[in-house]
């Protein structure tokens, strides 16, 4: 049986090694839980790519929600009535 750091070497020279120990197998194999997690962007490197690159659209797009919806309470607080403007608006509805 390879002790853990030739199976390090082996997942990292290796996508399939990379999958194959970042699941179960490699907790078994007794590779800690930060060692199998930093195994699976080599398990896929592609897709990981791909899910980082989603994952960072996701947050620019929460963030510009953010920012939207600050933009309209500024607005919306901008045209709406004041006092003054609501007593008048009273008045003349009478």
């Amino acid at each position: 049986m390879k002790n853990k750091v030739e199976l390090l070497e082996a997942a990292h020279s290796s996508p399939v090694a990379a999958r194959l120990l970042s699941g179960e197998a490699g907790r078994m194999a007794g590779l800690t839980a930060d060692q199998v997690a930093d195994l699976e962007p080599l398990s896929a490197p592609i897709e990981h790519a791909e899910l980082q690159k989603a994952q960072r659209n996701i947050d620019q797009l929460v963030k510009y929600k953010g920012l939207f919806e600050q933009a309209h309470s500024a607005n919306a607080m901008k045209y709406q009535a004041s006092v003054n403007d609501s007593k008048v608006l009273d008045v003349l509805a009478d």
